[in-house]
């Protein structure tokens, strides 16, 4: 009886620390919520914004003389109606934001509350209808760390500071990136795929299905294996062999390769990198990610494609690797595509969180565990601090009575 009550309580102690009601998965809802809303909102203003400036255009080409009379009237009037309703909601809205992390709970009372970044949104859109000379990048700053702050209210977390400095980096990489919905669907299924991957490659090692426990003590047998895999695949497709550098490089500069080459990709490299090969995988990584992001680029046809290529590339290699700066800072610099670093930031960060959930454990820290020393022996102080000469002398003399 006791057993099964201490087993109960160890049951409702890791249900509150680990269960779907636990800090860490209301903060990632949190965080996945609130990145989401703040892409959607951020496209929504952007095309309302759009859409007022060429309003503004039309009527200044059929009336000339119109903005004259209606654009100093009209600034008179949406400055009289932002003192009204929300004096915060003046100027750029990025130093609402700064100021606001200073002390998150006040500024989400008025700074970034949903009451001053909604007349935001609504003004700003008002005054390109006016013709006014403003961008939307800041308010999108604004609005974006209110929405993060709001989602963290709503999963109950306590506010921090880099809340809101979160909240207004993903407004910034939303308002300069037109390709959302690529960051949102090459980060996701890549990051799943990289985790998928480092999840096999680890479970290879330690599973204890009875076929691959008895494959891992036959490893030359198991190599075979693999390398018939390799070989099939490579044969059937001609494109799986070496590192794969020719076929992203294909994709990268908008070649059409077959849909399923980044799957083919993915099992070869999987079936070298289990084999026990010397070996690495970065190449092979990238290679995969491509293909990946070339299939999503089949669903996005009027993005550009090295674009799309190039973020399933940084978010697989990231769900792999987990090192989202390290991901980011590689692609760049291989490819020169230094233009797309916000949505290669956005895309390895949202990669990085969906992996978590697919591999918990990052992949070369399970590797390393595998090539563990063996824990040695305390010294002693003889071998830490070894006798000299002398010394060795002295004690000889000391210890020959003893013998005699």
């Amino acid at each position: 009886m006791q057993r099964r009550l201490r087993i109960l309580r160890r049951a409702r102690s890791l249900l509150r620390r680990h269960g779907p009601g636990a800090l860490v998965w209301r903060r990632r809802i949190a965080i996945l919520g609130g990145a989401i809303t703040i892409g959607l909102a951020a496209l929504m203003f952007a095309r309302a914004a759009d859409w007022a400036g060429e309003q503004f255009l039309g009527f200044e080409k059929r009336w000339w003389w119109a903005p004259l009379i209606a654009t100093p009237i009209g600034f008179a009037v949406l400055t009289w109606l932002t003192r009204l309703l929300a004096p915060s909601a003046s100027g750029s809205g990025i130093p609402q934001v700064m100021a606001a992390s200073r002390d998150p709970e006040s500024g989400m009372a008025d700074l970034v509350s949903a009451r001053t970044v909604t007349t935001k949104m609504l003004l700003t859109i008002s005054a390109l209808l006016l013709g006014a000379s403003v961008g939307r990048e800041g308010p999108t700053v604004q609005v974006s760390a209110s929405i993060m702050g709001y989602a963290h209210r709503l999963m109950s977390i306590p506010l921090r500071a880099s809340v809101l400095i979160a909240g207004g980096a993903a407004g910034v990489a939303a308002a300069f990136n037109t390709l959302l919905a690529g960051v949102a669907f090459a980060g996701l299924v890549g990051g799943v795929a990289g985790g998928l991957f480092s999840r096999l490659m680890l479970a290879a090692g330690k599973t204890e299905i009875a076929p691959m426990r008895w494959l891992r003590t036959r490893p030359i047998m198991f190599a075979t294996l693999c390398g018939g895999v390799v070989a099939v695949l490579g044969v059937t497709t001609t494109m799986t062999w070496g590192t794969g550098y020719q076929a992203a490089n294909a994709l990268i500069s908008g070649a059409d390769v077959p849909i399923w080459f980044g799957a083919a990709k993915f099992v070869t490299t999987l079936a070298t990198a289990v084999s026990g090969l010397p070996g690495g995988i970065f190449a092979p990584s990238l290679s995969v990610g491509a293909g990946i992001g070339d299939m999503v680029r089949t669903l996005l046809p009027g993005y550009p494609p090295g674009a799309i290529v190039l973020l399933g590339m940084v978010a697989y290699f990231t769900g792999v690797v987990r090192a989202p700066l390290t991901a980011v800072i590689i692609i760049v610099e291989t490819t020169a595509s230094r233009g797309l670093m916000l949505p290669l930031v956005a895309a390895a960060l949202v990669a990085e969180f969906a992996a978590q959930l697919v591999c918990k454990q990052r992949l070369y820290h399970g590797l390393s565990q595998r090539y563990a020393l063996p824990a040695s022996a305390p010294a002693t102080d003889h071998e830490r601090f070894p006798k000299t000469d002398d010394q060795a002398a002295l004690d000889a003399d000391r210890d020959q009575p003893n013998r005699r």
